[in-house]
């Protein structure tokens, strides 16, 4: 007797990546998704309210955020939580100790550690979800005034990236996350600003490509880590709202199991020299 063994092998759907950011000055506050491909932004959920622009990143499965108050006006900003991308709900996990400015949180070199700049004293703190905030040093060597408000951790090259607050024009910064120390790489290339503004960035590890919002002219760049230059993503202002804070969140399109075409195919053949083969058995018979 003659059997005919099939083997299948399913792949599943190719990994896919967005940035998230936060907008607390939109006309709809709240999270979104950005194509960075494309520059646009396309609004996911609102956020709890009272969420302040601070920092955002995705730890461990977890987005976290900075700056919130139960209480604005009364109460300041120094809680930090985690946020839930699909509800926009706000769960308090520590306190940011008296400081309602903390920003471009990120991950670094640490397993479970995220990273942050703390305006008050202009200092690099460090910590883990819950456990105790860790001075690292005085942040040294920014250019602006209004100090670091984004960051985003390079871990092939073991490279923390920062921006400085847009006023008048924003720069790239190395941060030696031992000390605090900032490096300059160089100018972003983008037009004076008098109001000032935030350049949150988020990094890809796959493609290793840095990129960073602008809440003044509301686009999305890629930087050149080597000079600091910002080349523009789409088309200038197609993020559409004030991204303040932002994270590379790495997701799967499609949690079901997709088939490869070319073992479809094989499957479709298979079957039919199944039925082939039982089709002239019966006849033999």
């Amino acid at each position: 007797m003659t059997r005919l063994f099939i083997v299948a092998v399913l792949f599943t759907a190719p990994l896919s990546a967005d940035i998230i950011g936060y907008a607390g000055g939109a006309v709809i506050a709240g999270l979104y998704g950005i194509d960075p491909t494309s520059g646009t932004a396309t609004f996911l959920t609102s956020a709890q309210s009272f969420l302040a622009t601070g920092g955002l990143a995705y730890l461990n499965g977890a987005f976290y955020a900075t700056n919130y108050t139960p209480n604005p006006g009364s109460v300041p900003p120094n809680t930090y939580g985690s946020v839930n991308i699909a509800s926009g709900r706000f769960t308090a996990v520590g306190t940011q100790g008296s400081s309602g400015n903390w920003f471009g949180l990120a991950t670094g070199p640490g397993a479970g550690t995220l990273y942050v700049a703390q305006l008050e004293n202009n200092s690099l703190l460090s910590l883990t979800p819950g456990g105790p905030i860790n001075f690292i040093g005085t942040i040294t060597g920014v250019l602006n005034v209004g100090g670091i408000r984004g960051m985003a951790y390079d871990a092939a090259g073991g490279v923390m990236y920062a921006t400085d607050y847009y006023e008048p024009v924003p720069h790239l910064y190395t941060v030696d996350v031992q000390t605090g120390a900032a490096t300059l790489v160089g100018p972003l290339g983008l037009p004076p600003s008098v109001a000032g503004g935030h350049v949150p960035l988020a990094y890809d590890p796959d493609t290793r490509t840095l990129y960073a919002a602008d809440d003044v002219t509301l686009s999305l760049y890629v930087l050149d880590v080597h000079t600091g230059a910002a080349t523009l993503v789409g088309s200038r202002g197609s993020l559409g709202v004030p991204i303040g804070s932002m994270t590379w969140f790495p997701h799967q399109s499609n949690s079901i199991p997709e088939p490869s075409p070319l073992i479809l195919a094989a499957l479709v053949i298979a079957a039919s020299s199944i039925a082939f083969h039982r089709q002239t058995r019966r006849r033999n018979l």
